[in-house]
């Protein structure tokens, strides 16, 4: 099976434990409309703060800004507790099923299986693969229907406040997807072979307590720390290569975000000194467009966090797969 085919199976898989608890995701959706709402209204209320404040001087309005700024701050709490609370909640379910269904599975496996595979191979399989997918699942599935919502909302308050300033702005956001599918592909290959070498960090570990005995009436201890450190060093190596892509991502965005940036405040002022457009458009639009690039940032990193939790969870159906080839391979022996 090619990548590509491997990456979208499991991402069935993964949506099948998810589907007990669409009720919890499509509250949690509503609740990230709310958010992205508060977002999208904080900014296009600049436009008429500044013209009918600042611009026209109708100070009497002044007293009303207090209001309004804790009125969209506290609608904006309530959806984002809601919404978080929600989704990480069906996250760890989702994961906690994972668990027990890997743990049966493991029970299940043929007793030829098990003297082939080493139990600390499984161990890190149950502990470190999942443990993965349990850290990256509440903050994936947070962020990704957060910030994906807050970006939809806010490039279509741009291109509403002009469409020539939004193409300027957007003609970036292209050329940031090549580098960060390709960051997201290293990340999730590198992230699969350290946990692979974390597995045989753990047989170590478990072989050395289980024989402790033995290694000390031989005087083995030097031997075996060295082999310790050895695997350690492996694990490290991957780990370092997950953390220099990792790593690499913002500032790549951040370089590209800023030609859009600087092309929105060029061509901006220019058409504020031609009377195209009002200050307070400008200064909403620079605002939706600096605000814009965060959710952009996040969404390549959450991508980077999804690609560690893919590239754990692809192990962790290895097991149970395994237990269907068994019974496949002993089916066609009778």
């Amino acid at each position: 099976m090619s990548s590509n085919n491997q990456t979208y199976a499991t991402y069935r898989r993964l949506l099948v434990y998810a589907r007990p608890y669409f009720t919890r995701v499509g509250i949690s959706l509503v609740a990230s409309l709310g958010v992205a709402l508060a977002d999208v209204g904080s900014v296009k209320l600049i436009q008429p703060l500044v013209d009918m404040i600042i611009v026209d001087k109708n100070y009497a309005l002044v007293n009303l800004v207090p209001f309004v700024i804790i009125g969209i701050a506290l609608f904006k709490g309530v959806s984002r507790f809601v919404q978080e609370y929600f989704i990480k909640t069906a996250g760890q379910l989702v994961v906690q099923d994972i668990r027990n269904d890997l743990y049966r599975q493991t029970l299940r496996l043929s007793m030829g299986f098990h003297s082939r595979t080493q139990g600390g191979v499984l161990m890190s399989r149950i502990l470190n693969d999942v443990g993965q997918m349990q850290r990256s699942a509440a903050d994936v599935l947070v962020d990704v229907m957060r910030e994906s919502f807050t970006l939809v909302g806010l490039v279509c308050l741009a291109f509403y406040t002009d469409w020539r300033l939004a193409l300027v702005a957007f003609v970036v956001l292209p050329v940031a997807v090549l580098p960060a599918s390709i960051i997201g592909r290293r990340i999730r290959d590198y992230t699969r072979r350290g946990q692979e070498t974390m597995g045989n960090l753990t047989s170590v570990l478990q072989e050395t307590i289980s024989g402790i005995k033995v290694i000390k009436a031989f005087g083995t201890e030097e031997l075996e720390c060295g082999h310790f450190r050895r695997e350690n060093l492996t694990f490290y190596k991957f780990l370092r290569k997950t953390l220099k892509y990792d790593s690499l991502s913002a500032p790549i965005v951040e370089l590209l975000a800023s030609f859009g940036v600087a092309g929105v405040f060029w061509y901006g002022i220019q058409r504020v000194l031609s009377g195209s457009i009002t200050q307070g458009e400008l200064f909403s639009f620079v605002a939706a467009v600096l605000m814009l690039y965060g959710p952009v940032k996040r969404l390549i990193r959450v991508n980077n966090v999804f690609q560690k939790s893919i590239g754990a969870a692809e192990r962790v159906f290895e097991i149970m797969d395994s237990l269907m080839k068994t019974n496949r391979f002993s089916s066609t022996s009778t």
